[in-house]
């Protein structure tokens, strides 16, 4: 197959699955993959020990941690990576400190959020360490030492609370999710 073939035969496959926008690229380049590698085209069935169609390949590679936030919240994969991103499978937040509130409470409350959220809402976690979002309030010039365990402890609408002191750990509860849908838009300047 020449590679014009393959260009052509992936542009269509991709016309035909009605993806969103913000998976078409991704799924171009899957598509070139599949095809090129496994001379997979309209007239042949998929190569033995290959059942899964096109789309279903190009769903399975928008697995990230990042799409799998962006799915959950309803959201765009690019908004998600405006806030963080994933280096040696562990989630970064990329924001910049004048995206935070002001004071250091709202800001630790937002910090929080982002941090708890992101992992679960990507799978990488269940609960999350106040340890962590310690160390990411202190990344950010947001940690208030003789208030952070009541910061956190202020959540509880939008957070489980489990444990005490060192061992305390944080679980979002559905509230939260919308919350975090909310400060993402807000960070990313985006209109409800």
């Amino acid at each position: 197959m020449q590679i014009h073939e393959i260009f052509t035969e992936a542009f269509q496959e991709v016309e035909k699955s009605n993806l969103p926008e913000e998976f078409r690229l991704k799924a171009f380049e899957k598509a070139i993959d599949l095809i090129s590698s496994q001379n997979y085209s309209h007239s042949a069935h998929p190569p033995s020990g290959t059942s899964k169609s096109l789309p279903a390949l190009i769903e399975d590679s928008e697995s990230s941690e990042i799409s799998q936030i962006a799915n959950r919240l309803g959201l765009s994969s690019q908004i998600i990576e405006e806030i963080y991103y994933i280096d040696d499978d562990e989630l970064k937040i990329i924001i910049g400190t004048g995206s935070l509130d002001s004071s250091t409470a709202g800001a630790t409350k937002e910090l929080a959020l982002l941090l708890a959220g992101g992992r679960q809402l990507s799978g990488i976690e269940e609960w999350t360490s106040a340890n962590d979002i310690r160390d990411v309030c202190d990344y950010f010039g947001k940690y208030d030492q003789p208030n952070f365990a009541k910061t956190i402890k202020s959540m509880e609408d939008i957070f489980s609370l489990m444990g005490n002191g060192q061992k305390r750990q944080v679980k979002l509860k559905r509230p939260g999710i919308e919350r975090l849908k909310e400060l993402i838009k807000d960070i990313a300047n985006i209109e409800s």
